[in-house]
């Protein structure tokens, strides 16, 4: 309601001026204020002329200032001295604009024009107290002050708000880049398993039509359950646009088994090992954990050729958990850089990429290389997530 417009100004630039105007034509026009010189009509002008120029205050804060001090100084030198509330109204009104909105540190010039206002009204008024003018100089300081504290609230209410709408962006790029890695995985994953059952479908179609109709079938469930992620994948990120909240995805350890039917189905032995209880593992360190053995199978399955695989997954409650997914079969292409450790970036393999990030965001160590057997190693060290658990 404050910055509502009114006409070409605000309620906040307008409420000052819709109160002086009226003091001024009551205090001069009407006659009730204590000593006024010259005709009431030129006092009144003068007088509204420096309360309308208050409408300016916020956007040139000194340049009204000085406006109102001169037209106080015209009214002394032409009309005389007058003793109207509305005058010094002006001025503290301009004085306190100054501190509120002034460019630093051109503003500080405000405090010596309203001082020198000051001290040159009571000089008129009565010369006889100068030598005291110099206390209802000190006003100005403290009505300056006051506008200097409220600019300053209202910068560090911006700095919060510029924050919390910096916070917001980040967060919902870290959430569309989470969705991206999401779908990265289970597209890469159902992909490699599809294309790995429809060459056995194509190999078989006339030596043992029943088993490529059952490669053929395999091909269509994986199809299925990608598309079911998929859109579980979206609506959970929308609905979470609309409420603000962050996403969390229902994939996670319930889904492990499912996973390593899949791949072994397409032809890839898989070896599970666990040490400790999967069920104590927070949901957002489960998720990470899935992805990484998901992608881990999945480049296996595309490039390791005829091979076997071994996932061990060690839980040590209120500690860590250990992920090593080993595959026996020399792959038939390794990335350039295929080894990270820790924060390092990859030149290669967005599969790897992506899993190095997913565990170096969640505060753990991850590496990825050919071991001296001629097989290939992922390995991923996650600090025990408190606030999931």
């Amino acid at each position: 309601m404050a910055n509502a417009s009114v006409g070409p100004f605000t309620v906040v630039e307008v409420l000052p001026v819709a109160f002086l105007v009226p003091v001024v034509l009551w205090e001069t026009v009407l006659g009730h204020a204590d000593v006024l010189s010259g005709p009431p009509w030129a006092v009144a002008l003068l007088l509204c002329a420096a309360a309308v120029a208050l409408l300016w205050r916020r956007r040139r804060p000194l340049l009204v200032l000085a406006v109102i001090a001169l037209l106080g100084l015209v009214q002394l030198l032409l009309l005389g001295s007058s003793q109207a509330a509305s005058g010094p109204l002006c001025l503290a009104v301009a004085v306190f604009a100054c501190g509120a909105h002034g460019m630093r540190p051109y503003a500080y010039a405000g405090i010596a024009i309203g001082v020198v206002a000051v001290l040159i009204g009571t000089w008129a008024e009565n010369a006889d107290t100068f030598a005291d003018s110099w206390a209802w100089s000190l006003n100005v300081l403290w009505i300056f002050g006051l506008g200097a504290l409220v600019r300053w609230q209202m910068l560090l209410a911006r700095r919060a708000r510029e924050a919390a709408e910096a916070r917001a962006a980040a967060e919902s790029a870290e959430q569309r880049l989470s969705l991206a890695r999401d779908l990265h995985d289970v597209l890469a994953h159902s992909l490699a398993v599809m294309i790995v059952q429809a060459e056995a479908a194509d190999e078989l179609v006339d030596a043992d039509p029943s088993r490529a109709r059952a490669a053929l079938a395999r091909v269509e469930v994986t199809g299925r359950a990608a598309l079911s992620e998929i859109r579980g994948l979206v609506e959970t990120l929308r609905a979470d646009d609309a409420s603000g909240s962050t996403r969390s995805s229902a994939v996670g350890l319930d889904r492990l088994t499912m996973l390593l039917d899949s791949v072994r189905a397409s032809g890839l032995p898989v070896d599970l090992r666990l040490k400790g209880d999967l069920d104590r593992v927070p949901g957002a360190m489960g998720l990470v954990v899935y992805r990484v053995v998901q992608e881990a199978l999945t480049n296996a399955l595309r490039h390791a050729g005829s091979a076997a695989a071994d996932v061990t997954i060690d839980v040590v409650p209120e500690h860590e958990v250990r992920v090593r997914v080993h595959n026996t079969g020399a792959p038939t292409h390794v990335p350039v850089g295929a080894r990270h450790e820790d924060t390092r970036p990859s030149t290669g393999g967005r599969g790897l990429q992506g899993m190095r990030e997913r565990v170096v965001e969640a505060g753990g160590r991850f590496e990825a290389g050919p071991d001296s057997d001629g097989g290939f190693n992922v390995t991923a060290l996650l600090p025990w997530d408190r606030s999931g658990g």
